[in-house]
């Protein structure tokens, strides 16, 4: 299984998942020109990316999904790559027991990642609790400032933008 990334300079994006022979290809348009790139990563997972955004200073592309792992459990993934040589930074994979799903990233402007989606894993009593994680700028989880946000029913966050006015009043998140 692959997670196939093309860029062009025709400034749009080309995401292939590739499981076994079957091909699903997306197109995203991109406002900066990059140089072409074409990159394949292996996985040892089936994964389906749910949201892909460049970074301000259009030296990165950050994406975050889910992998289903052998035993049919859903772990939340999060990449960061090149975009400009396409290489690999960073893959990582969060998740518990049972199903756990990110849905949105966004950048902070002070380099650290908050990814957001939902959690079966922390409360399988309630179902799905919302999740959100924050990275620091070498992505590992800042726990003080990652949580689970539960009530009895579902719950799921679903998409995250980071606001200049957080900046003005940083205590308010």
């Amino acid at each position: 299984m692959f997670v196939h990334l093309r860029t062009n300079r025709n400034h749009y994006m080309e995401l292939k998942f590739t499981f076994f022979l079957l091909f699903f290809s997306v197109s995203v348009f991109c406002q900066d020109s990059v140089p072409a790139w074409d990159s394949l990563y292996a996985t040892q997972y089936e994964e389906v990316l749910h949201d892909v955004k460049w970074l301000p200073n259009g030296n990165r592309l950050i994406a975050v999904g889910e992998a289903q792992t052998k035993d049919n459990k859903k772990q939340g993934v999060f990449y960061c790559i090149d975009a400009v040589t396409g290489r690999l930074i960073e893959r990582k994979y969060f998740g518990g027991l049972r199903n756990d799903v990110l849905l949105s990233v966004a950048e902070a402007s002070n380099g650290t990642f908050l990814l957001v989606g939902y959690s079966e894993s922390s409360n399988p009593k309630n179902g799905k609790d919302g999740w959100i994680i924050r990275l620091d700028e070498k992505f590992e989880i800042i726990k003080e400032e990652s949580a689970r946000l539960a009530s009895p029913g579902d719950d799921e966050l679903q998409h995250i933008v980071w606001d200049k006015l957080i900046d003005i009043y940083p205590n308010y998140f």
